[in-house]
């Protein structure tokens, strides 16, 4: 194997170098580095920096070209739960009458959550001496209906009349009430009994009623009605 020399020089100002000193084996130079120990540190520094990735991202091992990898299913853990809940976002949209869908970037979903009302509107009008009353064209979904409802009935020698509230609410709710009756009496010997049920729609409601008694004359309307929604 053939010896290494190493000349120290020192750069002069007029641009020449002196020698420092004498021509001697890089073994003898102090602080100089061998090959093999060059290489040594440069194995060490590079096996360092791999431990060092491995401990970031996780066992490398486990990283297999044929299946999922931790790494890649959590991507794809992540992917679909934001497709879950775009589609639960699209879904409570439709539901509050906003239409939405997939599609729509989240941006144009935050825009039309922004259209949901959150106030409560009323709507309200003199009713009808029938026994069915139909309403419609109301510009929200009622959720509440309250209705005045007058019933009279008359025979020989007596008059029966009342004027009651019936109070609906809409179902999904512990509060859900579609079906109420009312009763007038007179001496406990006469009597009406009246009964009314509704029907919600989108933009209105219809409410049924019905009326029982054995008198001469009898009769049965809604007098007032009131909705409330949203």
């Amino acid at each position: 194997m053939a010896i290494k020399k190493i000349e120290m020089n020192q750069k002069r100002t007029d641009g020449g170098y002196d020698i420092l000193h004498p021509v001697t084996s890089v073994e003898n130079v102090v602080g100089a580095e061998t090959p093999a120990g060059a290489q040594a540190k440069a194995n060490a520094a590079e096996n360092n920096a791999k431990g060092h990735a491995n401990w970031l991202i996780g066992d490398l091992g486990q990283l297999q070209t044929g299946n999922k990898s931790n790494i890649v299913s959590a991507m794809n853990e992540t992917f679909q739960s934001g497709v879950r809940a775009k589609n639960d976002v699209v879904a409570a949209l439709n539901a509050k009458k906003i239409p939405a869908t997939i599609n729509d970037p989240w941006a144009t979903l935050a825009s039309k959550i922004g259209q949901i009302r959150t106030d409560i509107k009323m709507a309200t009008d003199g009713g009808v001496s029938e026994k069915t009353l139909d309403v419609n064209n109301l510009n929200f979904e009622p959720i509440i209906v309250y209705v005045r409802m007058g019933l009279s009935g008359q025979g020989e020698g007596y008059w029966i009349t009342s004027s009651q509230g019936l109070l609906f609410v809409k179902d999904n709710s512990s509060l859900s009430q579609e079906y109420g009756e009312v009763k007038a009496y007179i001496r406990m010997e006469h009597y009406l009994n009246a009964s009314a049920r509704i029907t919600w729609k989108s933009n209105g409601f219809t409410v049924n009623g019905h009326v029982s008694g054995s008198h001469e004359y009898q009769n049965f309307g809604f007098s007032r009605w009131c909705a409330f929604g949203i």
